[in-house]
């Protein structure tokens, strides 16, 4: 037990180093939380969106429209990363993994939609709940990395990582100006 108090004083003046970064640098957490939960809210609602339309279009048409959008890109810019990887995944499209591809999307999106609207609505538990569902997808994108790297993957990953800690800010000063019960 002494370990575990030893270890929650390193976190908490950590935390307050962290805070102090923020002030020196004229933002406010609440400010960073809400562009940070704003940042999610949309890419929630992409890849919900991006899920439907993998459901409902068929391989072939999807490897179509990717073909007319990364020939075009590729053409004008060769070493267009983004357009490379979208081409190189668009080529290995069928059936089941657009299924699962859409089913994950989906199933992703909506969590992330509707633990944005838990932390909008300062639900408590939503605040570690999404800190815990992020690290999980943090651990799936470090596999994928160790699997095929990937800058794209990489930053996207800091940037969650960065995101988990304003969450679990954030749930610290809402816990700190919350009424004793």
């Amino acid at each position: 037990m002494p370990r575990i108090k030893q270890l929650r004083r390193i976190w908490i003046a950590d935390m307050a180093g962290v805070r102090k970064w923020f002030s020196s640098l004229g933002i406010t957490e609440h400010g960073l939380f809400l562009v940070a939960v704003a940042f999610k809210a949309i890419d929630g609602a992409m890849e919900l969106c991006a899920g439907i339309i993998l459901l409902t279009l068929g391989a072939s048409y999807i490897k179509y429209l990717i073909w007319l959008w990364t020939s075009d890109e590729l053409s004008e810019e060769p070493n267009n990363v983004v357009a490379q990887h979208v081409a190189h995944a668009a080529k290995h499209l069928n059936p089941h993994s657009k299924t699962f591809a859409a089913i994950y999307l989906i199933f992703h999106g909506v969590l992330k939609l509707g633990l944005v609207g838990g932390m909008l609505r300062r639900i408590h538990w939503a605040y570690p709940l999404a800190a815990i569902f992020l690290v999980g997808f943090i651990g799936y994108q470090i596999y994928r990395i160790t699997e095929h790297f990937s800058f794209i993957l990489l930053f996207l990953t800091c940037i969650d990582g960065l995101i988990v800690l304003i969450i679990l800010l954030e749930y610290a000063r809402l816990r700190r100006s919350a009424p004793a019960s």
